[in-house]
């Protein structure tokens, strides 16, 4: 290749395509802020440059994070190919190999290989989020907090993306009093950092401020065009907080408005609009029309956790048939070698309730 170039946060990158590092550095920051373009972004450098294997490798991420499972493994099939071509760098090399363990449902062997980059290349933002994640998604907090803490430093203490995953990784460990205002600060510098929105939420709503929550949040949600299933995500929490401060009316009219119609795409969608169909069922403000629109909307999905969701559903709708079927439908779909407990619990009780009833 005849040049290499460097990415936003200043790693070198074999393409000698100016546009394809561009398209992809604004991909790389969609990743960062949940944008509605993520996919687009990585197309766009991919186009520019079909070679351009970090490019393949983050739009394989996306692919599956937007629930696209087979197109994101094909995908990052195709970055791993080109990440054998002369000329990468090992740090690239090791980067696709560590999004391809993810991808591929091996976020636990994946873990040693991103620490092992970071601390040679500490300013690798799109493997700092993903191995946030594999911490927030598995409850280890506490790893969440010494990651950034880690690699947190110099340049990267100007980046409102650093800053907001800093903030919530300091609340997710109970340091609210200093996670507000950095998650403010990365605010104040990127208004459409939605994961610092969040962090605000959370404080928030952990502290019992739920009045002050439900004032700050519209104004900070609003900026925050760009993104896809993360706004509805953020707008939850705010009918969470008016759920806490008993104004039942308003969390209420936030699910007409915000889930009442949308159809599912991904499955944060359907977890956020049942666990509030449900909280407003335990507040006695049941609408059996919520749970019939979920019932619908739910049954063509298929990820196991969103199949297992609509066996309770169906539960809910008084189906124990289709609950079971669709509980059956998951333990089949789970990828690994056998199912876990939790669904073959849930089994267990349909199974004893279609036989009382």
């Amino acid at each position: 290749m005849a040049a290499v170039l460097r990415d936003a946060y200043g790693l070198t990158v074999s393409t000698d395509s100016r546009a394809a590092v561009d398209h992809y550095d604004r991909g790389v920051r969609a990743l960062l802020g949940f944008g509605a373009d993520t996919v687009a972004a990585f197309e766009a450098a991919v186009s520019a440059d079909p070679e351009f294997a970090l490019a393949r490798a983050g739009l394989a991420v996306s692919r599956y994070l937007n629930e696209e499972m087979a197109e994101g493994r094909a995908e990052m099939d195709r970055a791993v190919a080109a990440a054998q071509a002369p000329g990468l760098s090992a740090r690239e090399r090791r980067h696709v190999d560590a999004l391809a363990l993810w991808v591929g449902g091996r976020g636990n062997d994946a873990i040693p290989l991103i620490r092992e980059i970071l601390a040679e290349h500490p300013r690798d933002m799109m493997l700092i989020q993903r191995l946030y994640y594999i911490h927030f998604w598995q409850g280890r907090s506490a790893e969440m907090l010494e990651l950034i803490e880690s690699v947190r430093g110099g340049a990267l203490d100007g980046d409102s993306y650093m800053l907001g995953l800093h903030a919530f990784s300091l609340e997710e460990n109970g340091r609210y009093a200093e996670a507000l205002p950095l998650a403010e600060r990365a605010v104040g510098m990127n208004p459409k950092d939605a994961w610092a929105v969040h962090a605000i939420a959370h404080v928030l709503y952990e502290t019992g401020e739920n009045d002050r929550g439900a004032e700050a949040l519209p104004p900070r949600i609003h900026p925050c065009d760009h993104l896809s299933y993360f706004r509805n995500h953020l707008l939850w929490h705010l009918a969470l907080m008016h759920l806490a401060e008993g104004r039942y009316d308003r969390a209420a009219a936030l699910f007409r408005s915000v889930f009442g119609r949308l159809p599912i795409e991904v499955s944060a969608d359907l977890q956020d609009s049942v666990s509030l169909a449900w909280r407003l069922d335990l507040f006695e403000h049941p609408d059996p029309e919520r749970w019939r629109h979920l019932g619908a909307v739910a049954r063509n999905r298929q990820c196991v956790e969103c199949l297992d969701l609509l066996a309770w559903l169906r539960f809910k709708l008084h189906d124990v048939a289709g609950a079971i079927e669709a509980e059956r439908r998951a333990i089949a779909a789970w990828p690994y070698e056998s199912a876990p407990r939790r669904l073959l619990g849930h089994m267990s009780e349909l199974v004893r309730a279609g036989e009382k009833g």
